[in-house]
């Protein structure tokens, strides 16, 4: 963003005329979102956010609002295009409070019949942990019960991590600017964003060609209704698409029934489940649609290294293979995920299969394209790091590992981070804490390697899998409530949802269940 607004400069669009859009972005919603009068308390800092929320003091005003401002500053210092902003709003003779010391700021929590609060205290390039009295001030409205309206972020959080520095303001409302910032999305970002609006500011197309490729995007509507083309008349269970799964253990035979469902839930035509022979039998009385093949094990029940060779052959013409859910450990295992690796097929390694290849990752190296599905744990593993270190900094881990392995790295988490061997990586916005449960990463798999043996392309289908995952999910969290949601609830979902998309009612579905990112979620995957 800061490379769009100095391009957007340049190429003369002054910095004035951007402050003054994005004052009245937030000024429109405001209005849009309450009474249309009222009267607002709004927090001054001496940046450019500043700027903004002078922008807001003078537009709201116009519309007929009763304005105080809280100035965290000296007037002397609002210089530049903010300086021009206090030349305007100086003569309005608002009533004006210097927030000076700590103790004033602890009193900004009383409410005294003010609508909303307006927080352009700080911006989102802020170093260093929040300062007295803002700090003291942020604590105070957090704690207190009057609405915050962030100016495009909240104040201290970190606009790239969405880590809050010392202490970040919890709005119930935010006005981006231009383009969304990874740290509303981030980490405790969802928590202080509240609602998100995304005001464009008219940028002229040169300057954000001038700025560059955006390095992170998210993934759109468009993604996943590109990758579920409507079924052709004469279809039958050998055109459209042979999975072979591996997967399930004495221990986590549930994982390979979940993942088996989730293929067939999504459309695939035919899905082979090769599981230890002592759990063959369950897995055929569960889910009975599938072709169950027989592993050989040991006398203690693992897998035996011998069928390393069952599983080559059984991947022979299959159009994709997955691997990993609840497979287990020992040596079996290790050679059963070296064989699917020599395969020529489409190959998806998640939960078992990427600890199998924990110390030896370089071996996922191969022609056929890869997809692998890491919770920041089994990441770690592979990038000899700490799993909080990867969690904390996902959007430079996944694409890290998806450049050094030559992969499509689905980090999953909140939010899931897609990455290309090219580093170009997206955000999903679909999902919420419903899925935090053991063996929604299982449904996923199975979606997923749905989609590669349907035939859509590695890089389409890892980013469409986690959208329509996400998407079922929220629906039936719409329906039955987050809490208490179980990963088989999507058993019902994914076909609906796969459904609606399919039928390009995805607009629909989103403003039925109120999906707090309909807006960015329809406009696709460019970022535009």
């Amino acid at each position: 963003m800061a490379a769009v607004d100095a391009a957007a400069i340049d190429a003369g669009l002054p910095g004035l005329a951007l402050m003054e859009t994005a004052g009245r972005a937030v000024t429109a919603a405001i209005l849009g979102r309450w009474a249309e009068t009222g009267r607002a308390r709004i927090l001054v800092g001496k940046g450019n956010n500043g700027g903004d929320g002078l922008v807001v003091a003078r537009t709201l005003v116009g519309a007929g609002w009763e304005v105080e401002l809280a100035l965290f500053c000296d007037p002397a210092e609002l210089i530049g295009d903010a300086g021009a902003q206090w030349a305007l709003v100086e003569p309005m003779g608002l009533v004006i409070e210097r927030i000076e010391s700590a103790s004033q700021a602890a009193a900004l929590d009383r409410s005294h019949g003010f609508t909303c609060c307006v927080d352009a205290l700080l911006g989102t390039g802020l170093q260093g942990d929040v300062r007295e009295p803002m700090r003291t001030a942020i604590g105070a409205l957090n704690e207190g019960s009057l609405p915050v309206v962030a100016v495009d972020a909240p104040s201290g959080l970190d606009g790239s991590t969405g880590r809050p520095h010392g202490i970040a303001v919890r709005a119930v409302l935010t006005v981006t600017f231009g383009f969304p910032k990874p740290g509303l999305f981030l980490g405790a970002g969802p928590t202080h964003t509240g609602d998100l609006m995304v005001a464009p500011l008219g940028y002229p197309p040169g300057a954000l060609e001038a700025a560059g490729p955006a390095p992170l995007e998210w993934s759109g509507l468009e993604s996943a209704c590109a990758a579920l083309p409507p079924l052709a008349s004469d279809a039958h269970k050998g055109s459209v698409g042979q999975l072979l799964l591996v997967a399930g253990s004495e221990e986590y035979r549930g994982a390979a029934v979940l993942a088996a469902t989730a293929a067939l839930r999504s459309g695939v035509g035919l899905c082979k489940v090769a599981t230890p022979a002592s759990i063959a039998e369950f897995i055929v009385g569960t889910v009975p649609e599938v072709i169950v093949e027989s592993l050989p094990v040991t006398d203690s029940g693992e897998l035996s290294s011998t069928a390393a060779e069952r599983v080559a052959r059984l991947a022979e013409g299959v159009d994709a293979i997955a691997i990993g859910p609840g497979l287990g450990a020992g040596a079996g295992v290790r050679s059963v995920v070296e064989a699917v690796v020599a395969a020529d097929a489409p190959l998806l390694v998640d939960a078992d299969g990427l600890n199998a290849l924990a110390d030896a990752p370089a071996m996922i190296q191969r022609d056929p394209p890869t997809i692998i599905t890491p919770h920041p744990g089994e990441l770690a593993r592979w990038l000899k790091s700490e799993p909080e270190t990867v969690d904390t900094d996902r959007i430079e881990a996944a694409p890290r590992a998806a450049d050094r392995w030559g992969l499509h790295v689905v980090l999953k988490g909140a939010p899931t981070v897609i990455a290309d061997p090219d580093r170009r990586a997206a955000l999903n916005l679909t999902g919420n804490p419903g899925l935090a449960t053991g063996g929604s990463g299982d449904v996923l798999t199975g979606l997923l390697g749905a989609l590669l043996a349907q035939g859509v392309a590695p890089p389409l289908a890892a980013r469409a899998a986690p959208l329509i995952h996400g998407l079922a999910a929220d629906w039936a969290a719409h329906d039955l409530g987050e809490r208490g949601l179980v990963p088989s609830d999507l058993f019902r979902y994914l076909p609906l949802t796969i459904r609606e998309l399919t039928a390009g009612r995805g607009q629909a579905l989103l403003d039925r269940i109120a999906h707090p990112y309909a807006a960015l979620l329809t406009i696709g995957d460019t970022g535009a």
